[in-house]
């Protein structure tokens, strides 16, 4: 079984249309939720529930809907106070149409973590604790992953890309950098990790598309394959 993101940046049409086109694929997805939208999920219950049944029940039982993922990297930042509330809505918007199996959660950026050397000695800036402590208080009460004792946690972005900053991007560095974490990943099994034994880590490859409307540059080559759908290089 493979899994897919859908990050959210597209219009509602669009997304719709992203959504349609997986009706029946035996994928685990992650349904990606507009940085631009945080803020009225955060201040209005019937936003939440309106967002639910708009993107997520008319897919249920269609779509192995894994996750839901409240914006992309908006910690730190003004928009990161709307987070942990925008999570509390959506989840209760689930549990109120019977779907708490799905989970919620956020992805965060390297630059929230004060401390990350030694792993074991990993803390959170001071810039972030406040925030990151309703974040993680929310997802340890629901069983969401992001990172506690009992908090799971999910690479929701890795690769390389195969152009755009030569000669540090090329395919001859993107292949094996994928190749092998993808070996690394799989060789963990359910051994998990010295902090966490016994954790499957859930882990997406960024990305599955190359993505031309983003600015030049290496953001535009990150992509297993050409918007053609031709691989740029096999990756079994």
């Amino acid at each position: 079984m493979k899994e897919v993101d859908s990050d959210g940046s597209a219009s509602s049409k669009q997304n719709l249309e992203v959504l349609e086109a997986l009706r029946g694929a035996n994928l685990l997805v992650s349904v990606g939720i507009r940085n631009e939208d945080l803020a009225g999920l955060s201040s209005s219950q019937d936003a939440a529930n309106s967002w639910v049944n708009t993107y997520i029940v008319p897919y249920n039982g269609n779509i192995l809907i894994r996750w839901i993922s409240l914006g992309n990297e908006v910690i730190p930042g003004p928009l990161s106070t709307y987070v942990a509330s925008a999570m509390n809505n959506i989840y209760k918007a689930l549990v109120s149409v019977g779907l708490s199996n799905i989970k919620v959660s956020t992805v965060v950026p390297g630059s929230v973590l004060g401390t990350s050397y030694p792993p074991s000695q990993g803390s959170f800036s001071s810039e972030v604790a406040k925030v990151m402590n309703f974040v993680v208080s929310f997802l340890s009460s629901t069983s969401s992953p992001i990172g506690k004792p009992n908090v799971t946690i999910i690479v929701s972005e890795s690769g390389w890309p195969s152009a755009g900053n030569e000669p540090h991007t090329s395919i001859e560095n993107g292949h094996p950098y994928n190749a092998n974490l993808r070996k690394h990943v799989n060789s963990l099994g359910s051994q998990g990790t010295p902090r966490q034994p016994g954790l499957h880590l859930d882990t997406f490859l960024f990305a599955m598309f190359n993505e031309n409307l983003k600015p030049a540059g290496a953001e535009q080559h990150f992509g297993l394959f050409y918007p053609n759908m031709e691989p740029v290089y096999p990756l079994p």
